[in-house]
Formats: C-alpha cells, sequence, structure tokens
C-alpha cells in the first residue's frame, strides 16, 4: 500500500494531482472549484532520478526473499532466516542477521500489514518476538520481551559499506509496560557494544551486542527529574534499534512543559514516540503541557483564500480529556523546535482551532482555517516556508493528558494538514494523469 493511501483524509473523489507540485511531504489536488493541499508530517514521495514517486512499502514476493524498492532505500528480507540487506539510494548498503538470540531461531517470518509494514517473527525464542517495522526513513528492528525467560542478550552480524549514508542500530532505546507517573514509560537499562571491525575492499564487517541489564528507571521526583532504578519489570518489554537515514525530521513534532510554582518551561522532548498536551498534576504541583507541530514546505501564495485548513492527530494514549487550542507560531518562517524555541514559548496568533481530545484511540481532526489565513496573511509569508501549530490547554485541577503519534511512533498516522485554497498565483497546468486520482 502506498504511504498517501493509509493518512485519514477527506474525500478526494473527483479531485486530481497535480504531480508537478509534489514534494517529499504533500501533495496537492485540483478540485473544479478549488485547491486542496495535503502537508504531512512523514515522508509520502521519495527521489528517483529526480521524479518525486509514492513511497509503497508493499513487499514484493522474489520467492526466498522479499524486496521493497519504492522507497528512499531498498531492502531485501530473507524468508529462510533473520537476515536483511538494506540499501540507501544515496549510496551504500548493510547486511544484517542473527548471530545469538539465547539459541537457534525457531520460527519463520509472516508479512503483518495492519500497523503499516510489518515482517513478524513469532516466538522466534521462548519469550520473545522480533519484528521489523518498514517505515519511510528507514527500518527498525523490534524485540519484544514477552516475560522473564526470554532471551536478555542478541548479537547481530554485520556487513557495511564504508562510507554509507545511514546509522545501524545506533539508538538502543527500550521501555517496560508500566507508566511512571510523569506519563512517561520507564527506561529500560541498555548496553550496546560494538565488536572489533575487519575492512576488507571497503566492506566492514562487525557485531553488534545488545544487552539487557534486568531494570528499568522511573521518575521519582518530577520538580528534579531524579530517576532510580526499578527492578519490578512489567512485560511486555520492548527494544528498539534502528537503520535510518537524515531523511525526515522527527524534530518537528515535540512536547514541553510550562510548570506553574515556580514558573519555568523544560524539555522539548524531540525524540520520543508520543507527543504530549493537556494538564499535569502530580508532586504537589502543576504543568500546561504543549504538544508542538511543524510543516515544511507549505506551498501556499501569500494571501490566499484558505477556504477550510484541518489538522488531523492520532490521538494514541493518555489520561482523562485533554481540551484547548491549537494557535499557530506567529512568524513568517516556523524554526525547528529546539530547547530555545518550545512549543510553550511560541509568539501564538491571535486565531486558534479548539480541540477536546478523543477519550480512546482516535483520529481528531481540528479546524484551524483562520489560523492558517493568519499565517499567510502575514506581509513576509512567502510560498514553501514552514508552519508550526503548538497546543495550549484550558484544563486545570486533575490531570487530562493525552498524546498523539509522533514521527518516531511505529505507526502509520503522523499528524497531517489538510487547506482547500484558492486565489492566489494561477491554477496549475496538470498534465501526466488522465483520470481522477483516487485513493485505494
Amino acid at each position: 500500500m502506498k504511504q498517501f493511501d493509509r493518512l485519514s483524509l477527506s474525500d478526494l473523489t473527483d479531485a486530481t494531482e497535480d504531480i508537478a507540485k509534489r514534494k517529499p511531504n504533500s501533495k496537492q489536488f485540483v478540485f473544479a472549484d478549488k485547491r486542496r493541499l495535503v502537508q504531512s508530517l512523514g515522508l509520502l514521495h521519495f527521489n528517483d532520478g529526480g521524479k518525486q514517486k509514492d513511497i509503497d512499502l508493499t513487499p514484493v514476493d522474489l520467492g526466498a526473499s522479499w524486496r521493497i524498492d519504492q522507497a528512499p532505500y531498498i531492502i531485501e528480507i530473507r524468508k529462510d532466516r533473520l537476515e536483511f540487506t538494506y540499501t540507501s539510494r544515496r549510496g551504500g548498503s548493510v547486511t544484517v542477521s542473527v548471530n545469538s538470540i539465547g539459541g537457534p531461531p525457531r520460527s519463520t517470518p509472516v508479512i503483518d500489514e495492519a500497523v503499516g509494514t510489518r515482517i513478524r517473527y513469532d516466538d522466534i525464542r521462548p519469550g520473545l518476538d522480533i519484528y521489523l517495522q518498514l517505515q519511510p526513513d528507514g527500518v527498525r528492528l523490534f524485540k519484544v520481551l514477552k516475560s522473564p525467560v526470554a532471551p536478555t542478550e542478541f548479537i547481530w552480524n554485520i556487513q557495511e559499506d564504508e562510507g554509507a549514508a545511514f546509522t545501524v542500530m545506533a539508538d538502543l532505546v527500550g521501555s517496560d509496560s508500566k507508566f511512571s507517573k510523569d506519563t512517561e514509560r520507564r527506561n529500560l537499562d541498555l548496553t550496546r557494544t560494538v565488536g572489533p571491525v575487519s575492512a576488507v575492499a571497503g566492506v566492514k564487517s562487525y557485531t553488534i551486542t545488545e544487552l539487557f541489564n534486568g531494570r528499568a528507571s522511573e521518575i521519582v521526583d518530577r520538580s528534579t527529574r531524579r530517576r532510580e532504578w526499578k527492578t519490578d519489570l512489567v512485560y511486555p518489554l520492548v527494544i528498539d534499534p534502528d537503520i535510518s537515514e537524515t531523511i525526515t525530521t522527527g524534530t518537528d513534532d515535540c512536547d514541553s512543559f510550562t510548570q506553574k510554582t515556580p514558573i519555568s518551561t523544560w524539555r522539548p522532548n524531540l525524540t520520543r514516540q508520543f507527543c504530549y498536551g493537556g494538564y499535569y498534576a502530580a508532586y504537589g504541583n502543576s504543568s500546561n503541557v504543549h504538544a508542538g507541530l511543524r510543516f515544511q514546505t507549505i506551498d501556499l501564495d501569500n494571501a490566499v483564500t484558505i477556504d477550510l485548513a484541518n489538522l488531523k492527530v492520532n490521538r494514541v494514549v493518555g489520561s482523562g480529556t485533554a481540551a484547548g487550542k491549537w494557535f499557530g507560531d506567529d512568524v513568517d518562517d516556523a524554526a525547528t523546535w529546539a530547547t530555545t524555541n518550545k512549543p510553550g514559548d511560541i509568539t501564538k496568533t491571535t486565531a486558534s482551532g479548539s480541540h477536546t481530545w478523543s477519550a480512546a484511540t482516535a483520529v481528531d481532526t481540528i479546524d484551524v482555517t483562520t489560523v492558517v489565513q493568519e499565517l499567510v496573511d502575514r506581509a513576509g509569508w512567502l510560498a514553501n516556508q514552514d508552519m508550526a501549530f503548538a497546543f495550549f490547554t484550558d484544563n486545570t485541577g486533575s490531570s487530562h493528558i493525552n498524546g498523539l503519534e509522533a514521527l518516531e511512533h511505529a505507526g502509520t498516522t503522523p499528524a497531517i494538514l489538510e487547506i482547500d485554497f484558492t486565489g492566489g498565483a494561477a491554477p496549475p497546468t496538470i498534465n501526466l494523469v488522465t483520470a481522477p486520482y483516487i485513493p485505494a
């Protein structure tokens, strides 16, 4: 399935895509009476010989292996053993194969497209599942330790081209299934060791050993962020390294906290799987929690008429019901989120879009028409500049905090911005499309 077809979009029946307007993160469609821009935080296209083509992560069956080649990378996955070869379109490839996972693998892979594209190895060892999650910007190799009998050491054989344009299993993270009082999963104590490297004819060979040390850290003092190691593990445990390229910008979605007593702001957290918004009360204190979203290269001319603009976020975790408003960052070209540019610190637009978060997993739609209109009406707004939005809560009293799916999450529904617009530059010439584009 194409990456675009997985998005939760409004009806595009009778709309024709203007292929010449494609960008890595967006598509533009033309209706009889107006145009629509679909802007995604995640990648929709990849560059193939100068053309932006749809990303499609559907595995092709080659008999002894599966192959995915309609993406920024090419990956071939063996069926008879846990081994895959990842090749970047920027140059270089790496082959990853299992060396030791506590004994010989005892299961064969299956394809699971219920949540994106996964290659699953169920019960590959007692108490252990492994799966490959294929994403537009790379591959994530999950180990799911389902019980205490699962192995805790994993050794991988790596063969990597020198000078390759990606990182190999460098960011080793993991968590158990207990949420701390700070709405964060507890981090596992993990050790990553790289074995001796030998190089022959431009190919490096080495091993990577991942070791789980039997404990998880939990925040015990929110005011100081002090953590303590805990051994009361709650299964399943999830360990997640990846092979990734600098293609998407995970810093485009994040959250930050504004503590009330004393007044202070902290984070933003740029790399976790959920971006939180709402009101958090604990440890005798309280904080407003601001989710932040930034969309790059918005292809709208200055002062175009915005007929409708919807921000769509996938609410996946949380407690209570956060309620509040999304404001735009009132600047011409929104900068990336950083310690000096947190969602809670933006200069807010006058306009806003109200949002009461769903109580269960759902895609929430927020009308931000007046916000986008205010931004494109700025004297300094130019086509292909960036827009950012931040959530400000109306909650008080008890905690109401919800999390939306971030780019780092293994799901398939990153935040999207749909904009229907008229005016501005002359309508584009439509070519290369002979029939209306209707998602499957």
